[in-house]
């Protein structure tokens, strides 16, 4: 069986959490369930920089470029073991959570080039890519059918949207934006397809996409996010 470990983030990091939860599900799919790491967002945060995805923003491509020509040791969650985990602690972005409130910045750790434990070395736990790419339409421009396509054929891909204000309030349900500013770009690992058709929809078949949540829980309270 293959598993993503789950990080419950801001919205400007998450490029490289989903990148890297990406890539975790797509090492262990292509391997036949053989080889299960849990790859190291530290590593793409800290190592990769600002082009990757940290705290003050990124471009998901270059995290692609990243792993393909600089690969991504292993380390899941905080604490989570492997050569380099998520170095962050917790915290609560808002009030009524039980754990110590956010900082007003965080910034990414400095990169160590080397495993956190004596048990794995930095150059040989590297994880590597054979090639990234952009899912579109015979050369096209991206068509629902092609992103589709990917999923069926690859598994779980990085994909990228606009967030407005009414999105901070999504608690289940397919997701459309009804009204509310753009608050910036989000980044998420879509995993499936599917189409909705309830009281909640009038009983009209609703298209939509299904996201694993990068963001935190005390933001939409969620692990999954169904978008139209």
């Amino acid at each position: 069986m293959c598993y993503s470990f789950v990080l419950l983030l801001c919205f400007l990091c998450v490029r490289a959490v989903s990148s890297v939860q990406s890539f975790t599900d797509r090492t262990c799919i292509f391997s036949n369930g053989t080889d299960t790491p849990y790859l190291s967002v530290s590593d793409t945060l800290s190592c990769c920089g600002l082009n990757c995805g940290n705290c003050e923003g990124g471009q998901p491509d270059q995290a692609w470029k990243y792993f393909v020509n600089t690969g991504v040791v292993t380390g899941g969650g905080y604490n989570g073991g492997g050569c380099y985990s998520y170095q962050i602690p917790p915290c609560q972005h808002s009030s009524g959570g039980t754990r110590p409130a956010c900082s007003a910045e965080t910034t990414a750790p400095y990169c160590p080039k080397k495993c956190t434990t004596n048990e794995f070395d930095w150059g040989n736990d590297k994880n590597y890519g054979s090639s990234y790419y952009q899912v579109k339409a015979a050369g096209k421009l991206t068509t629902v059918q092609a992103i589709q396509a990917e999923l069926y054929k690859n598994g779980p891909l990085q994909a990228t949207f606009y967030v407005y204000s009414d999105f901070m309030y999504y608690k289940s349900g397919v997701y459309s934006k009804v009204s509310g500013q753009q608050l910036g770009g989000h980044a998420v690992r879509l995993l499936g397809w599917g189409v909705e058709n309830s009281e909640a929809t009038g009983f009209a078949a609703v298209p939509y996409w299904l996201m694993a949540n990068s963001v935190s829980h005390s933001i939409t309270c969620i692990d999954a996010i169904i978008m139209k």
